[in-house]
């Protein structure tokens, strides 16, 4: 008799379960999504009551699916996510499994989109509400993990490295601790996913530059020279680096280091020169540049280095020829500073030409050499570059 009355009671439960489902299809069908919402809510804490991971999986499978698409049609796509994924892991024989994986790469697109329409609306809010422009930056930061999460999963498998590079760029942009936190974890997982990638490794970085690590940082500089060991951002960070610890020693080390292992490549030679620039190692930086120009005569960075180091130069000397009054005594001084500052204008010119040969049409540089052909007095070469500009 007890054993009877135990039955009676599991199948009650059961029949009660199947009806409020059958219910809430029958309410969804109808586009009455709170009535299905009620009715699928009935189910699933009847299901959490007794459990539902060993009875009748295909009713379990049929009852994850729905419930998914009920709360997808209720733009609730957390619950949503999380039903389509419970029946996708339940795997049950002849269950709803491949429609609720069907049903996640909408929701997948869906958090996307939701993720580009809460970054346009933190762009709008950054001037007039930056509390609600960082919430929103949140959100999206949020679903573009979520879409990464999504697609990964083992019953879709894709490898979603766009959206979880954006995800960690808006939680680095954040700016506050927690922030932060997720931001770098996102930075090391892509990092793992393609060590290659050399904005990955730049996110890592600058995510370790913001944690204030140095070991750490250290670490994933020198991981990241040995995986990209040309990439001149990554060996920009490295200089940075031992410049910030004041550990000049350090730096001519590893640069000098890199360059012994791979003497032909220019851009090891450029970083040294920018390195040994910083440190006011002028000569040194002047014949760094110069040998990464003998390499490669194409190399823009390097020219103009070289002739923004001479053009550097002549600021203490105008300096010093406005202070001067108009007694003989000041007007020899000032002829004096003036045809060291030429001198310094003459050595810049050649290394600008050479800009203007790699990059016909950088304005930047072509006006500061036609000002310089201006003060040094030919007028024939500042015509030549004055009519380049006016035809840009």
């Amino acid at each position: 008799m007890r054993l009877t009355f135990t039955f009676f009671l599991f199948f009650s439960f059961l029949y009660s379960q199947k009806a409020d489902l059958t219910s809430a299809i029958l309410a969804f069908q109808k586009k009455d999504n709170l009535a299905a919402k009620e009715l699928i809510d009935n189910a699933y804490n009847k299901f959490m009551e007794k459990g539902m991971d060993i009875h009748k999986p295909k009713i379990i499978s049929k009852f994850w699916y729905n419930r998914g698409q009920i709360y997808l049609a209720l733009e609730d796509l957390n619950t949503a996510i999380e039903s389509f994924m419970n029946d996708v892991e339940l795997n049950a024989k002849g269950g709803q499994q491949k429609k609720s994986i069907n049903a996640l790469n909408l929701c997948a697109i869906k958090c996307l989109n939701k993720a580009d329409e809460n970054y346009k609306k933190a762009l709008d809010l950054f001037e007039t509400n930056k509390d609600l422009a960082k919430e929103n930056l949140f959100k999206s930061a949020d679903l573009f993990l979520q879409t990464y999460n999504i697609r990964k999963s083992e019953s879709i498998g894709i490898i979603d490295t766009s959206s979880l590079f954006n995800a960690c760029l808006l939680y680095s942009d954040i700016g506050d601790p927690n922030s932060d936190d997720l931001a770098l974890k996102q930075a090391q997982e892509l990092v793992k996913l393609n060590p290659e990638d050399e904005k990955f490794q730049i996110r890592l970085l600058v995510c370790l530059e913001k944690k204030g690590d140095n070991d750490a940082l250290l670490s994933a500089i020198n991981f990241a020279r040995n995986k990209i060991p040309n990439s001149q951002d990554i060996i920009n960070r490295e200089v940075n680096f031992y410049i910030s610890i004041d550990d000049k020693e350090g730096l001519k080390n590893s640069l000098d280091n890199a360059i012994k292992s791979d003497s032909e490549n220019p851009v090891l030679h450029f970083a040294l020169g920018t390195a040994l620039q910083s440190l006011d190692d002028k000569e040194g930086a002047k014949n760094s540049y110069i040998r990464s120009i003998e390499l490669n005569n194409n190399y823009f960075d390097a020219y103009n280095n070289l002739a923004s180091m001479y053009l550097e130069e002549t600021a203490s000397l105008i300096k010093k020829m406005n202070k001067l009054g108009s007694s003989s005594s000041d007007q020899r001084k000032y002829n004096n500073y003036k045809k060291k500052r030429d001198d310094l204008y003459n050595e810049s010119i050649p290394h600008l030409e050479e800009c203007v040969r790699i990059q016909s049409d950088n304005v930047t540089i072509l006006n500061v050499l036609k000002e310089i052909y201006y003060k040094v007095g030919d007028i024939k070469n500042m015509r030549r570059i004055k009519s380049i500009v006016d035809s840009l």
